[in-house]
């Protein structure tokens, strides 16, 4: 749902493993860049939040846009939506975290390519973090287009 906290994990794993919860890749911020290591003891979250003035709450279904924040802050602050740490594409297609801004980067969650699943994202379920609004498969570059979180 839009303001929950969530583990961001590149495997299935729902528990603790030897990296730690939820496995060997699970994203934190690292001077200021997405990073994937060892979960750890104490995982990090990031928030996903709706972004400003789409009206929107409650669950998040498949094809939303989010705005991926690293803090908690809930509205514009003096660094823009959702604080000083959110997530945007930077020019060498990182994922980047600075200032909201007064128009944040979005991005678009997706079901995996051929899983079948529809409407509500749960947790436990795997999904795509992509930068565009590609909804299928791009002749291009292939599921949601070129800007997909790997």
């Amino acid at each position: 749902s839009y303001g929950h906290r969530v583990v961001i994990a590149q495997s299935s794993d729902a528990g603790k493993n030897q990296c730690g919860w939820y496995g060997c890749r699970v994203g934190d911020m690292i001077n200021n860049k997405m990073y994937f290591g060892h979960g750890g003891s104490t995982p990090y979250g990031f928030y996903f939040r709706a972004p400003p003035g789409s009206g929107k709450s409650g669950c998040i279904s498949y094809g939303d846009a989010v705005v991926i924040a690293y803090t908690s802050n809930g509205g514009n602050t003096g660094c823009g939506w959702y604080g000083c740490r959110v997530a945007a594409m930077w020019g060498d297609n990182s994922m980047g975290f600075g200032h909201g801004t007064a128009n944040p980067h979005v991005f678009y969650i997706r079901p995996q390519p051929n899983s079948g699943l529809s409407g509500h994202a749960q947790y436990g379920h795997g999904v795509i973090i992509a930068y565009t609004n590609s909804g299928g498969h791009t002749s291009n570059c292939g599921w949601y287009g070129c800007r997909v979180a790997s």
